[in-house]
């Protein structure tokens, strides 16, 4: 009797430790909510393809807001709140949907967000070194000096105007960030808010008259100007702007250059977090992933500029057509 007590001892403390420390190690077949606000990008991309080479098979349901907040909440009360915890992990893109999902989830279920440019001030996190509750994910911020350090070895820039997104908190961030940059770097900036895109376009048409003086535009990373990219780059390429974007989206529809994150790896991080929760690590104690920023050139567009690379910038940098 006291052999077979101690064997059912050693059985229990064995499946004690193995459920404490990789519970979810054979969950391989894991479903995902991806709470999406533009639609798949380069980001979900990473995010899928990083889950089957780890050896998963996924479950997905995507929920796209289209950018519009009324229809994200719709959604989240419609057809999230009757079942949160009919998922394994929530996948958020974005500030903006990460954190109205995570004031939804209030830490009933894992979630793990991309595209996020600061976690801590958007109150996603407590804290990027350990977030300290039910949630991690990947951050996008480079500094804004890196950006331009980069841009000011290509070309001057006297006055810069700043396009930007007053429904979104992120986008009026960068502004005040960019507004101490000038002082420094001893250029002057002038705001053009476009919150909408008929606002946006009487913008543009101000900087291809040249009624701004400016001959540079800044685009901070925003979902509704990653958007309308195109339409940007139409205007400042043909009145021969100079044009820096706050992510790779951008270069990708005519801006010029970018010196961001990439989305492809940021959704890869986003993707090894579930990996290593899986494995029994605890969400609040795995740190906000930051992937090292990288410079995209648009080759069309620097052709059109005239702009001569240094080779610094040359060698490191990832050309689109």
């Amino acid at each position: 009797m006291g052999k077979n007590v101690l064997l059912i001892v050693s059985v229990i403390c064995l499946s004690v430790s193995f459920f404490q420390h990789g519970a979810y190690a054979q969950n391989k077949n894991i479903k995902i909510a991806m709470m999406l606000w533009r639609g798949e990008l380069e980001s979900e991309k990473g995010f899928r393809e990083t889950l089957e080479k780890l050896g998963y098979t996924p479950e997905y349901t995507v929920f796209d807001a289209k950018q519009d907040k009324k229809k994200l909440v719709i959604l989240l009360r419609t057809e999230l709140a009757p079942r949160p915890d009919a998922f394994d992990y929530y996948y958020t893109f974005g500030t903006t949907v990460s954190k109205m999902t995570k004031d939804f989830l209030k830490n009933r279920v894992p979630q793990v967000f991309t595209i996020v440019l600061d976690p801590v001030k958007a109150k996603l996190v407590e804290n990027p070194e350990a977030p300290g509750e039910n949630i991690s994910g990947a951050m996008i911020k480079v500094p804004l000096e890196e950006q331009l350090d980069n841009v000011l070895q290509i070309r001057k820039i006297k006055k810069i105007a700043i396009i930007y997104n007053t429904g979104e908190k992120n986008s009026i961030i960068q502004v005040s960030e960019m507004e101490k940059s000038a002082r420094k770097y001893g250029f002057q900036t002038i705001q053009l808010p476009s919150p909408t895109v008929e606002v946006l376009e009487k913008n543009l048409k101000k900087l291809e008259s040249k009624e701004t003086g400016a001959d540079a535009v800044y685009l901070p990373s925003d979902s509704f100007l990653a958007s309308q990219a195109p339409r940007i780059a139409s205007y400042t390429n043909a009145a021969r702007i100079l044009t820096i974007g706050g992510s790779s989206a951008f270069v990708k529809e005519g801006i010029f250059i970018s010196t961001s994150f990439d989305y492809y790896a940021s959704g890869k991080s986003a993707a090894e977090i579930i990996d290593r929760h899986q494995k029994g690590e605890k969400l609040e104690n795995i740190a906000v992933q930051k992937n090292p920023p990288a410079v995209f050139i648009n080759k069309t567009t620097a052709e059109l500029l005239g702009v001569e690379i240094p080779e610094n910038i040359l060698k490191k940098a990832t050309f689109y057509e």
